[in-house]
């Protein structure tokens, strides 16, 4: 004889502690899953190209300092040798020390595109017309001669000057392709270029190490 199990399975209902937790954890795992549904993916190549640039200028600064102390190392031996003159430099050494023997405003100096100032290319060189650079002060002024023939003769107007000591001189220094030279930017009184007469650009330099004074001019078109 067979007998049939009528009987339903044993679920029991969830009771209130069982509910309570389910919510609980459906509480927490909800924003978790929202922001993981909102952040994008990440932009690796931004974060490549943040982490180049800074390496690059870690790169430059660490060139800029090493630079620098090379300088001082230098300076210092100079000063240690002027100080003992037993350990001094030579004089043969002395000899062939390069040093300025005349200056020259260069041909490519010229008007500002708007005309309010003068950039006065000056090149500084030694007794083999070779560029040398130069510790000093450098006075460049921009002047307008009056034309021939001028009523009662005419007096000179200066239309602007301006004046670099020894760290603004080695900061104007440029060398490139075009040629080595100082540049120096002369502001100028507006509406300066142009009219009658003839513009003359004068350089004046009072070296530094030897005391002597070097000038040159030139006439602006």
């Amino acid at each position: 004889m067979r007998l049939e199990n009528n009987s339903k399975p044993n679920n029991p209902k969830p009771t209130a502690t069982t509910r309570w937790a389910f919510f609980c954890a459906a509480a927490l795992v909800a924003p978790l899953a929202l922001t993981a549904c909102r952040a994008g993916p990440k932009n690796f190549d931004n974060e490549n190209d943040a982490l180049r640039r800074e390496l690059l200028g870690l790169r430059a600064e660490s060139e800029r300092l090493r630079n620098e102390n090379a300088e001082l190392r230098a300076k210092l031996s100079e000063a240690t040798r002027v100080r003992d003159a037993a350990t001094g430099p030579g004089a043969d050494v002395v000899a062939a020390m390069p040093r300025c023997a005349g200056i020259e405003v260069g041909s490519r100096s010229g008007w500002a595109p708007d005309g309010g100032g003068v950039e006065a290319l000056i090149e500084t060189f030694d007794a083999r017309k070779r560029f040398v650079q130069v510790a000093g002060t450098l006075t460049v002024d921009v002047t307008r001669l009056p034309a021939a023939g001028a009523d009662g003769g005419g007096k000179a107007e200066t239309l602007g000057t301006v004046r670099l000591g020894p760290g603004e001189l080695r900061e104007a220094y440029r060398s490139s392709f075009m040629g080595t030279h100082y540049v120096a930017v002369v502001p100028v009184v507006a509406g300066s270029k142009g009219g009658a007469g003839t513009v003359v650009l004068r350089a004046v330099l009072q070296d530094g190490v030897t005391g002597a004074t070097y000038e040159g001019t030139r006439v602006l078109k």
